[in-house]
């Protein structure tokens, strides 16, 4: 899809996951300024699965997560629906500052 149809069917969702390879909402603008046209990366609701990375880019979401998927429904879970979480600290995801 291009951008602009991308644009119009999700610049108001509450969130956004799994933004290719970013560790921060400033490795998006550098990608491409226009991101800050969608509400969840202004409003701070970007989330990706990169919080286990090792140096060479390896991720454990590849590795641990296939063996235990109910840590990464976890983490799912309590990033779509935090009241049903509260305590949940996520394992495999961060929010991108």
């Amino acid at each position: 899809l291009s951008f602009e149809a991308v644009l119009e069917r999700g610049a108001d969702a509450d969130v956004w996951i799994n933004p290719n390879f970013w560790f921060s909402r400033a490795d998006g603008l550098a990608e491409d300024e226009r991101y800050s046209a969608f509400a969840a990366f202004e409003e701070g609701a970007v989330y990706n699965n990169v919080a286990r990375v090792t140096e060479m880019g390896g991720n454990d979401i590849l590795e641990t997560g296939v063996l235990h998927p109910e840590g990464v429904l976890a983490d799912l879970i309590a990033i779509f629906h935090p009241d049903a979480l509260p305590d949940h600290a996520l394992t495999y995801y961060l929010v991108l500052e």
